[in-house]
């Protein structure tokens, strides 16, 4: 076989395999609610002195436990007017070359007794979409279907009806999967409450994405290829 032919398959032969790429995380949203400059809202931020409230709040309100620095959190959402749901949306985040889209975020309410969450009116969603492809849900909190004063429950099955982890004063954290690829993610967090006692607060929504990067030990073989290569070629001239 012609040396430079040799030389070519040993290149590709590297190229090809399969460990020469590292998978590298990239930040695609890192919200921490400790001001408003990265998302729009639905409805300015209010406080009327009582139980009604949107706002980044610090602690003042409700006790939560778990949150750091800033947080979103809102009670009562229509009582100053509000209409609600009220929606918090990120939009045109670069996805670029990016996939396994991951979400996580820390989600707390407030328990006061016998409980706060109805049926009818409460609940928080969020969704993503793509490239402008339409909006998907991917994580939702409701009741349990009582009638009245009860808990946020995860509905695992978006069925307006909580089937899952109970949300309390101390944040928990949730962990979702966004399937697709493209160029640009937009992601909006729709919330209703609307009584004095029902309540939410959320903080760090972290969106990350994975791209694939060559790793150094794939030039380092690929160099040695060639300088082998290279020697050969040397070798028959002389």
């Amino acid at each position: 076989m012609n040396t430079k032919l040799k030389l070519l398959g040993l290149g590709a032969l590297v190229c090809a395999s399969g460990s020469a790429y590292a998978q590298v995380v990239t930040d695609v949203l890192n919200e921490t609610f400790d001001n408003s400059d990265n998302f729009t809202t639905s409805a300015g931020f209010f406080n009327d002195g009582g139980t009604d409230y949107f706002q980044i709040g610090s602690g003042t309100e409700k006790n939560y436990t778990g949150f750091s620095g800033g947080y979103l959190e809102g009670q009562d959402l229509d009582g100053e007017g509000a209409d609600i749901p009220i929606t918090v949306t990120w939009s045109g985040l670069s996805i670029t070359g990016l996939s396994d889209l991951k979400f996580s975020g820390d989600f707390a309410e407030y328990f006061d007794s016998p409980g706060d969450i109805d049926d009818a009116g409460d609940f928080m969603l969020l969704e993503y979409q793509i490239d402008g492809g339409g909006f998907v849900s991917f994580l939702a909190f409701e009741n349990d279907g009582t009638q009245y004063n009860t808990f946020f429950y995860e509905d695992t099955d978006f069925d307006g009806t909580g089937d899952g982890a109970a949300l309390g004063n101390a944040s928990s954290t949730f962990l979702k999967s966004l399937a697709g690829t493209g160029d640009t993610l937009d992601i909006r967090f729709s919330v209703s409450v609307d009584s004095g006692d029902e309540d939410f607060g959320v903080d760090n929504f972290i969106v990350t994405g994975v791209t694939a990067v060559p790793e150094p030990e794939f030039f380092g073989a690929l160099a040695g290829v060639l300088v082998l290569g290279l020697a050969v070629v040397r070798r028959r001239r002389a």
